[in-house]
């Protein structure tokens, strides 16, 4: 199953607003959750 991540308008203007660098360190980060949704320490919560 393939996953897209959409940003809301603000998420994405605040997205932008930071250095390229970080920019790119987040797009990484985004990027490896298409290949595993649930990284090792991370917990599934019901909200």
């Amino acid at each position: 199953m393939t996953y897209r991540i959409e940003f809301v308008k603000q998420s994405a203007k605040q997205l932008k607003s930071l250095s390229t660098e970080e920019q790119q360190r987040i797009k990484i980060k985004i990027d490896a959750l298409a290949d595993v949704t649930r990284p090792d320490g991370v917990v599934k919560t019901d909200w």
